[in-house]
């Protein structure tokens, strides 16, 4: 398996951490901003910035993180293709589980929120926070971004503002003109 760079690392190391918990604030440099734009396919990423915490549950082997994200992105309306600025402000919490365990560690049974996801494993004792702020902005990203201009047309409109009635109605139309019966 080849180990692919974050473009947005920032990794910390849970056994440096101790028992404290690990408060930290992240700012995305303007080449890692760029990085993680091609990344996720949209034209630019002003700013990103995080506050997260780290927080060793009792037992050691479960770590959560959790905080807050804000970004000012700019991407492509998904009809008309213009460019389209949006906020981004979410809050997150992510649990991460250490998979291997020093001898003598007794067993440790986890308690899984059955509406939750399963913890990501800690690898090589590090979590990279970076590159879970980058997962967590790909999520809150809207693929299917409106401008005014398109969101003028109505839900089921065309880019004329015409009004269809169903998805092929526009192929409808072309077989109409085509038959000469339209």
């Amino acid at each position: 398996m080849t180990d692919l760079k974050s473009e947005f690392s920032r990794p910390v190391d849970i056994e440096r951490m101790g028992d404290r918990d690990h408060v930290m604030t992240v700012e995305a440099s303007a080449d890692e901003c760029l990085a993680l734009s091609n990344r996720l396919g949209i034209e630019k990423i002003h700013d990103l910035r995080a506050r997260v915490a780290i927080r060793r549950m009792p037992g050691g082997r479960i770590h959560r993180v959790s905080g807050t994200l804000n970004a000012d992105i700019i991407q492509a309306c998904s009809v008309t293709l213009d460019a389209v600025e949006s906020h981004i402000d979410e809050t997150f919490e992510e649990a991460f589980v250490k998979t291997k365990v020093a001898r003598g560690d007794e067993p440790v049974e986890l308690e899984l929120d059955p509406e939750g996801d399963a913890p990501e494993p800690i690898e090589n004792g590090v979590i990279d926070v970076g590159e879970v702020l980058a997962q967590i902005l790909s999520l809150a990203i809207d693929p299917y971004v409106r401008s005014s201009a398109a969101a003028e047309t109505g839900e089921a409109g065309d880019l004329e503002g015409n009004a269809t009635s169903h998805p092929f109605a526009g192929l409808a139309e072309l077989r109409d003109r085509m038959d000469g019966t339209g």
